[in-house]
């Protein structure tokens, strides 16, 4: 038994051999994918081949741009696949707040933990604390360089791999004393995003091909109001702040939080109202920032969902949980029978203007 074990482990680290799969993809008008030279350990289970490819003519931030600065286990396809989503929300977080710092702990495709600070290190721990179990075996991004007290602090649990702007070379020796630990940098990592990209899917017998959605609510005037009561700057900076988030985590989605960290998380749900309860219950039993916050009520809270509340039941669930004010789309056949409980509860209801609905479905 102990020899089986030692052998599946030993197997779980081999690169599964991926030569069958085409060096180049085409995808017309002069637009051509080459294989990455860093292989992929396995696609989406241990043992399934995959490969990474690279976008000719491609110059903005992009996870296979990194540099290795130490592979340890070589990276698999979900690895790269969350490192990514943690790209995209932290370059549409410099864009809303480019005075601050973010950091974004991804799971299973799923953003967990952001946090956003005037300093990594501060981000780094709003992110990581939020939660005492969900953390672990992730990986991170981060928008800054890691110093060596950050690394002291990561190397203090298990996470997977960590892609950051940079690192001194204090921080790089520390995490080095990891040997599985995957440590990579982008250092145009805070530049714009020059090439929004394209979603892919395969399916039997064909494939699937969309663009990439890209946000338009950055801004607190790109939200609009439908409540009696006016919010403040406040409240707007944290629905913009809670939506970016929101528009990574798989439908149904829900996420909710102050204006520097989420405290929950609701991810592909098959109702909206349960996405709002997975993120609101668990977070009130697990959350340390949501239980602080039970206690002295210091700050307004926002949630964030990518689709218009069907029913009255997302607004009375928010209201129970002290929610100051929810941002979805508007497009309910009871939009105005929803507004009218909300005023009653003096709830607010925020909307983009754009009335953008993007859903996620990775």
């Amino acid at each position: 038994m102990k020899e089986e074990r030692r052998s599946f482990r030993e197997q779980y680290r081999e690169v599964a051999p991926a030569g069958h799969l085409p060096r180049s993809i085409h995808l017309g008008n002069n637009i051509r994918f080459r294989v990455d030279k860093t292989p992929l350990r396995y696609g989406l289970s241990p043992g399934d081949p995959a490969r990474a490819y690279r976008q000719d003519g491609y110059s903005g931030p992009s996870v296979l741009g990194a540099d290795i600065i130490r592979q340890g286990k070589v990276r698999s396809y979900s690895n790269i696949e969350d490192w990514d989503t943690g790209l995209s929300i932290i370059s549409y977080l410099n864009l809303a707040f480019p005075d601050e710092e973010c950091v974004c702990v991804m799971k299973h495709g799923i953003p967990f933990a952001v946090g956003k600070a005037s300093s990594v290190e501060e981000a780094y721990v709003l992110a990581w604390n939020r939660d005492p179990i969900i953390p672990f075996g992730s990986v991170i991004t981060l928008s800054g360089v890691v110093e060596k007290p950050l690394a002291e602090r990561i190397n203090q649990v298990f996470i997977d791999g960590i892609l950051a702007k940079g690192y001194t070379d204090g921080a790089v020796d520390v995490l080095r004393k990891k040997p599985d630990l995957r440590i990579i940098q982008l250092p145009n990592l805070r530049n714009p995003i020059d090439d929004y990209g394209y979603e892919v899917k395969s399916i039997q017998g064909g494939m699937l091909l969309a663009d990439r959605h890209k946000l338009r609510t950055l801004r607190p005037e790109d939200i609009g109001l439908q409540s009696v009561r006016q919010p403040d700057e406040y409240i707007l900076r944290t629905a913009v702040f809670q939506w970016i988030v929101n528009t990574h985590v798989r439908s149904n989605a829900a996420t909710f939080g102050d204006s520097n960290v989420t405290y929950g998380v609701g991810a592909g749900q098959g109702s909206r109202v349960d996405a709002l309860r997975v993120a609101l219950t668990i977070s009130r039993d697990r959350c340390p920032y949501y239980t602080r916050w039970g206690k002295n009520k210091d700050r307004e809270l926002v949630l964030a969902t990518d689709g218009f509340p069907p029913e009255t039941d997302s607004i009375e669930i928010c209201h129970e949980h002290g929610i100051a004010a929810l941002m979805s789309p508007k497009g309910s056949l009871k939009d105005q029978v929803i507004l009218d409980r909300a005023n009653e509860l003096g709830l607010l209801i925020l909307y983009p203007e754009s009335n953008e609905r993007p859903f996620t479905h990775r």
